[in-house]
């Protein structure tokens, strides 16, 4: 409870209706005001109406959705069970330990309090879990065509690059013959390749700015820019690029001058 109080066991069907309302109402149906002593009215039928005084602002819990996670948050009324019974209520329980031993039992006890009533026992675990089962599997595939796109774009970076490195061993043999080190043309060769891929790391991210509102629509709770997922694929494709350019640069530069310039 935000404000105001819960419901207490005077609220009963012989007092004034009252109604727990959540903070999004609270917000857009009183705004700037303190929603504690307002009246809505609650369309109970096509014909009957009940006007309710709201003593509670509870949080945003989307409690009314049939998907917690793909819900958007909306105005939610709570009314107490006495003032608004059900035919068919849902009871919380509570309890410690493994609460999977606790499903039968309680089966049996409800059975037997109302044998005309169909019951329904599972966890809070088990519901949530069934609820983000669809979204899981839409997770785990678009994050396995994330992933091959990302290792067939680390492949191909690793392979321009060798090539390229590959290109420039007669360059680096005569500079080997010039007396430069193998450490000095190995940080040349590798500063070139990061160098390029710096580029081409700033024009995809900027690629990837503009594409995200593609796929804003499918991220739920998630911002489609999200700077952390940006970073570490730019430290993914520059530590690539680094080892890319790195073995055959330390390969060129081992290999004697006199046996590099025979191959050309």
């Amino acid at each position: 409870v935000l404000r105001g109080r819960a419901f207490a066991t005077f609220d009963r069907e012989e007092t004034p209706p009252v109604a727990i309302v959540n903070a999004w109402a609270a917000k857009h149906w009183w705004p700037g005001q303190d929603a504690i002593g307002k009246i809505v009215r609650i369309d109970t039928s096509l014909t009957q109406s009940v006007e309710a005084t709201v003593v509670g602002v509870v949080k945003d819990y989307k409690a009314s959705a049939q998907n917690i996670l793909l819900s958007e948050i909306g105005p939610e009324i709570y009314r107490p069970y006495l003032q608004s019974p059900s035919a068919f209520p849902s009871f919380f329980i509570r309890t410690r330990g493994n609460t999977a031993q606790l499903v039968q039992p309680l089966r049996r006890t409800l059975a037997r309090l109302s044998p005309d009533r169909p019951v329904t026992t599972y966890t809070v675990a088990d519901q949530t879990n069934r609820q983000l089962s669809g979204v899981r599997l839409d997770a785990m595939q678009t994050l396995g065509f994330a992933v091959l796109g990302l290792v067939l774009a680390l492949i191909g970076i690793y392979g321009v690059l060798s090539y390229s490195v590959g290109q420039r061993t007669r360059e680096i043999a005569i500079r080997g013959a010039l007396g430069a080190s193998r450490s000095r043309i190995v940080a040349m060769v590798v500063g070139d390749a990061l160098r390029l891929t710096a580029g081409g790391v700033v024009v995809g991210l900027g690629v990837a700015a503009l594409g995200s509102s593609v796929i804003a629509g499918m991220l739920h709770g998630t911002n489609a820019r999200e700077p952390v997922v940006y970073v570490l694929v730019a430290i993914g494709i520059v530590a690539m690029a680094a080892v890319a350019s790195y073995l055959p640069a330390r390969q060129a530069a081992r290999t004697e001058p006199v046996t590099a310039m025979k191959a050309f």
